[in-house]
This record gives structure tokens, C-alpha cells and sequence, in this order.
């Protein structure tokens, strides 16, 4: 009878969690950003770089000497706490999306949001990112809808 329980309180404790994580995905989160982006970010939000690289151009990682790395240093021990994806700019044969970020670093929420520009690229007609856009973004006010980890 307790093992019945305990699962049903569990089955409960995991539809709570599947249902608020829909209501944190905002109706604004950029409709039409790809996958590769909302996997990417979602990656970063966690500090999960398998899940980044998962989302990176081949070229991009190709360039690279240790792409793991490179992620690494570019994250700059920073990790995404909320975003939000604006609308896209084609820029030659890549999008660029402005992602606003409120980051965390050294485990510190930090005061305000940073704007980085991400660039989507279609190789063998799948979309990835190039995640250069996160070295260096510039402060912004904070949205009205974002998503938080």
C-alpha cells in the first residue's frame, strides 16, 4: 500500500513539474526561433557543453582544435538563468537572432540582462549555431516574456 503511494505521489510530483514547465515557456518565446537555438540555450542554462556541441555547425566545430573547450571558454564560467529570443535578421546565408540573456556567473545571479547575437546556419539541410555570439553580448532592459531554467 505505501509503494502505491509514494508512486502515486510521485506520478503526481512529475505531471506538476511537466505542466510548470509549460507555463514557463512563454507564448512569446520566438515561434519561429529552430530547435538548434532553444536546445543550445537550454544547454547553456545548465552547463550541459555535450548539449551545446549537439546544436553547432559541423564547420564550426570542424575549425575547431578542441570544441568542448572552445565552448568552455566562450561560456566564461557564465550560465544562462532566463532568455529570450527576438526576431531574426538574415544576414548572408546565416539568421542572427538577438538573444537576451540574464546570466548567472560563478553561481551569482547577476543584475541585469546582456543581448547576444546568435548566428543559424543550414548545413545538409539542418539548422545549427554558431556560438561565437556568447563571448561578448551588450546590457538591455529585461523582456516582458522570457524563459527561465
Amino acid at each position: 500500500m505505501k509503494r502505491y503511494v509514494v508512486m502515486a505521489i510521485v506520478a503526481l510530483a512529475l505531471v506538476a513539474a511537466i505542466l510548470l514547465g509549460a507555463m514557463l515557456l512563454k507564448k512569446d518565446e520566438a515561434a519561429d526561433a529552430p530547435d538548434c537555438l532553444n536546445g543550445f540555450m537550454k544547454g547553456w542554462s545548465i552547463n550541459y557543453i555535450d548539449n551545446m556541441l549537439s546544436s553547432c555547425a559541423p564547420s564550426w566545430k570542424a575549425q575547431q582544435r578542441n570544441p568542448e573547450l572552445r565552448i568552455f571558454q566562450l561560456m566564461a564560467n557564465r550560465t544562462a538563468n532566463a532568455w529570450f529570443i527576438g526576431k531574426p535578421e538574415q544576414d548572408g546565408d546565416a539568421l542572427v537572432y538577438p538573444v537576451d540573456v540574464q546570466l548567472r556567473h560563478n553561481n551569482i545571479l547577476q543584475e541585469g540582462w546582456q543581448r547576444f547575437s546568435l548566428r543559424v546556419v543550414t548545413e545538409n539541410g539542418r539548422q545549427y549555431v554558431i556560438p561565437e555570439g556568447i563571448a561578448a553580448g551588450e546590457p538591455v532592459k529585461a523582456p516582458k516574456n522570457y524563459v527561465t531554467k
